[in-house]
């Protein structure tokens, strides 16, 4: 059975045990109430995400404090990360794709 197939079976599985629920649901509410408890799913597989990102947070924060920039830099993080080795910086910029990600959400 291909992804695909065993995805439209997982649909109609869901399917069927809503409309048992409520028969009068659509196709599209159907899809809305699947689509939201798979996002919660997944929100439920990292648990500890927030304590994750702000532990990654801390280390981040004393290696760009560690970097010796130019004065007119000191306040310049995108400056600093670029001193930083290349695993820290990756962390960096993950921190900071993750978070601008949240903050657009939330908006």
């Amino acid at each position: 059975m291909t992804e695909r197939e065993e995805f439209v079976s997982f649909m109609d599985h869901m399917e069927a045990g809503l409309k048992k629920e409520c028969s009068s649901m659509t196709r599209e509410e159907v899809l809305v109430v699947v689509a939201f408890a798979l996002f919660q799913e997944n929100r439920r597989t990292t648990p500890d995400r927030e304590a994750i990102i702000a532990a990654a947070k801390v280390v981040v924060r004393e290696a760009l404090d560690d970097v010796d920039v130019h004065p007119c830099d000191v306040h310049n993080d995108d400056v600093r990360a670029n001193c930083l080795a290349e695993s820290m910086r990756a962390l960096y910029l993950a921190l900071k794709t993750a978070l601008n990600g949240e903050k657009e959400e939330k908006s």
